[in-house]
């Protein structure tokens, strides 16, 4: 997956369709052939892919975003405890809560 860095939007590099529940109504980016040529050079095809459904459940595309904002907060504030902790969520997607008191300290 990759991660919008302006919504922290989470994207399928398989299908282009966005996994988390805040962008479940983006439309899907196109997605490209890649390979890797022996000597390192990147070649991306012409033309994308014929559009796939999204098999990807919202639970496991929010699990998949979170880990990749927890990623962008340890990368970024590298001796931080950690700013979210797991909450039942009120949709039941497992969705993260942060700490009390935490983005104050900032």
């Amino acid at each position: 997956a990759v991660s919008c860095p302006v919504h922290s939007f989470a994207f399928d590099l398989k299908t282009g369709h966005c996994i988390s529940s805040m962008g479940k109504d983006t439309p899907p980016g196109l997605v490209y052939n890649t390979w890797v040529s022996p000597t390192g050079i990147v070649h991306l095809s012409a033309k994308p892919q014929p559009p796939v459904p999204n098999r990807m459940s919202l639970k496991e595309g929010n699990k998949i975003q979170l880990h990749l904002v927890d990623q962008a907060l340890e990368r970024d504030h590298p001796s931080s405890p950690p700013a979210f902790v797991w909450s039942s969520g009120v949709d039941g997607y497992g969705i993260k809560a942060p700490i009390p008191g935490y983005f104050d300290k900032r």
